[in-house]
């Protein structure tokens, strides 16, 4: 049977009206990505929060010794909370060795808050034998969390610096290019960006 043209008409109007919602919904709101901080120019999240960021290990303005006082490392401007790969990465060398082409050292580095049977626990042991590589490269890798302010601190100790000086106090010497790096492993509400208009 033929269909009216007012018929038509209204199936039109229907099928217009049962669309309209889906066409005319606003979008998602995707937020506004917030700029990285200093500590991370080109490493951060869409929350403005650092996906990895790197600082110069230097322990002190002078050498280092055996059993000296514990030194902290402290990253910040990371999401709070959350687990992270930590990275130390040294550059080493001797006073006494005086840029002699062969030298014996053994270097440990240990970190006093974390005890295991009463060691504390070893992270770095560089150690050579009429070595010739200088300066020492060392590195570790290894779990972290920051707090709730979103740093990660990690304290570390000089345990052994021993070298072929013979000397009863030897010295150690952290060089510049000396790092420590932290990088998020998981992923949170650090990785969406803000809704439009929020501040930091």
């Amino acid at each position: 049977m033929p269909v009216s043209r007012s018929a038509r008409a209204a199936i039109s109007l229907a099928a217009t009206l049962a669309w309209a919602p889906l066409a005319c919904a606003p979008l998602a709101d995707e937020g506004c990505p917030l700029p990285c901080p200093a500590a991370c120019p080109a490493s951060c999240f869409a929350s403005g929060l650092c996906a990895e960021v790197s600082a110069d290990l230097l322990a002190s303005d002078g050498p280092l010794y055996s059993n000296q006082s514990p030194f902290p490392v402290a990253l910040g401007a990371l999401p709070a909370n959350a687990d992270v790969e930590l990275t130390l990465s040294l550059l080493l060398d001797f006073p006494a060795r005086a840029h002699a082409a062969a030298w014996d050292y053994q270097f440990i580095l240990v970190d006093p808050a974390h005890v295991s049977g009463g060691v504390d626990q070893v992270l770095i042991d560089a150690q050579g034998f009429d070595a010739s590589a200088f300066p020492v490269q060392a590195s570790w890798q290894g779990p972290g969390r920051t707090d709730a302010l979103g740093v990660l601190t990690r304290d570390l100790m000089v345990q052994t610096c021993r070298d072929r000086s013979g000397a009863a106090v030897t010295q150690c010497q952290l060089l510049a290019g000396s790092r420590a790096t932290a990088r998020v492993l998981d992923s949170g509400p650090w990785t969406l960006a803000p809704a439009c208009g929020s501040k930091r």
